[in-house]
């Protein structure tokens, strides 16, 4: 250490800061190490959400209103069902 400098005379928040700037630095490099960053990846992604935007719509289109309500009293019951196996 340079005499004079604050970590020679043991200054706690040099430490932290030193220990801070480390976890961001793995941080980081974990981030960068494990990121999807190639262009073609983000267009798939790009492409495949459009699709199920527009796919909900389509489908709801198709959809006889008879049809709709069936599925819609089935999602119903599926949930009420599952909060009482929860509460229980």
């Amino acid at each position: 250490m340079f005499p004079g400098s604050k970590q020679a005379t043991g200054d706690p928040n040099v430490r932290m800061r030193q220990l801070m700037d480390m976890n961001v630095h793995a941080f980081r490099l974990v981030r960068e190490a494990t990121e999807e960053s190639s262009l073609e990846d983000k267009r798939k992604r790009a492409a495949s959400r459009r699709g199920g935007l527009s796919g909900g719509q389509a489908r709801a289109k198709a959809l006889s209103p008879e049809e709709r309500k069936a599925i819609a009293v089935k999602a119903s019951q599926a949930r009420w069902n599952r909060v009482e196996e929860v509460a229980v």
